[in-house]
């Protein structure tokens, strides 16, 4: 399997159907790790074209409208997405947290979201620990793509 072919099967249902019977994120992400299309995924990012691809494709993934009575049809692969991603670029991931936190209707997502997010933890004045989402959440990252049109 090449690195395109993962990405699609990372993106198809039935790979989201594999791995949304886990009953909690942790048996999530070992589901995920037993795909042959992740560790490939994985191998791939050390390509700086690969993690491009990837990166673009979070972006449009994480735009795309969808039907508020069900659940987001990428959820499964822009967590996957994601996870890779961190385990590479954690400082890239923090930023991609950010734009899917955007994308409707996510429930796997959002926890890797998160998860990546708490990496950055902010300390109360009374020692305390105090988890903000990320570091700086007054504006989030706008990312369009242009196209040539001359």
């Amino acid at each position: 399997m090449n690195f395109e072919k993962a990405i699609r099967e990372i993106e198809a249902p039935e790979l989201s159907a594999r791995l949304n019977v886990a009953s909690d994120f942790r048996t999530f992400l070992r589901a995920a790790q037993q795909e042959e299309a992740l560790r490939i995924l994985l191998e791939g990012l050390n390509s700086k074209e690969n993690l491009a691809k990837v990166i673009l494709r979070v972006v449009e993934l994480s735009q795309k409208e969808t039907d508020p009575n069900y659940e987001n049809p990428w959820d499964t692969a822009l967590a996957v997405f994601l996870w890779a991603v961190n385990q590479k670029y954690p400082d890239l991931a923090t930023a991609l947290a950010k734009i899917v936190m955007r994308a409707p209707e996510c429930w796997w997502v959002w926890k890797m979201a998160r998860i990546v997010g708490l990496e950055k933890q902010v300390y109360s004045n009374a020692g305390q620990r105090d988890y903000k989402l990320f570091s700086s959440e007054s504006a989030l990252p706008t990312l369009t793509r242009t196209t040539d049109t001359g």
